[in-house]
């Protein structure tokens, strides 16, 4: 069931709206906690948790209850776009204020795209469970949404000097949680709208006997 591109579109505007907003947050939260936005703790504490929160929040509050959310899988669809969004406003706004090398301020914003996508899709997962009842779902959402910031955090700790092999493993764990997400949510999917024609095809092949 493809998503309409225009649900898509507005994923990743909300996605760009929520980076904008984030960064007048972190400046409140620095002031508000007098921890300087400088110090290597601040993204994993404070950064990092504003930052999947803010991005967590519109699929939940706009795209849960729209009619185009009908699938399990849905949850990660839009959790995904959100995230893509939110990266093209980071590396524009990198690209304007960072002091850094053109080459450096690149590395960044590439490695930037995937991390904030699968980190928003594994914060957003278990809302496509909740549409469909699923089990333990509603439980599944703080996990989802305290991995997808721990994962962040770790990310923007190390991220701070890209040679660090830290920042490879971790990157790889983003991957691994993402990928297995990925696959139940496939998996889910595929059942929820597979049996219901497999049974369908079996009474016509009855019949037809």
């Amino acid at each position: 069931d493809p998503e309409p591109w225009r649900m898509l579109m507005l994923a990743g505007v909300l996605g760009a709206g929520a980076g904008y907003v984030s960064g007048w947050v972190a400046d409140w939260l620095s002031k508000r906690l007098h921890i300087p936005l400088q110090s290597d703790w601040f993204p994993l504490l404070v950064i990092a948790p504003e930052e999947e929160l803010l991005k967590f929040l519109p699929v939940l509050l706009l795209f849960f209850f729209s009619r185009h959310f009908n699938d399990p899988f849905d949850g990660l669809i839009y959790g995904v776009f959100v995230g893509l969004g939110y990266s093209t406003e980071e590396a524009i706004w990198y690209w304007w204020y960072f002091e850094g090398g053109v080459i450096e301020v690149i590395a960044r914003a590439v490695v930037a795209f995937p991390v904030h996508a699968m980190t928003t899709g594994i914060a957003c997962y278990s809302l496509g469970l909740i549409k469909f009842r699923v089990r333990r779902a509603v439980w599944l959402t703080p996990v989802g949404l305290l991995t997808a910031m721990l994962l962040h955090g770790l990310w923007d700790y190390f991220a701070h000097d890209l040679d660090r092999w830290s920042v490879v493993v971790v990157f790889l764990l983003v991957v691994v949680v993402f990928g297995w997400m990925m696959a139940m949510g496939m998996g889910r999917s595929a059942k929820q709208f597979g049996e219901p024609t497999n049974a369908g095809s079996d009474r016509t092949v009855s019949n037809s006997h």
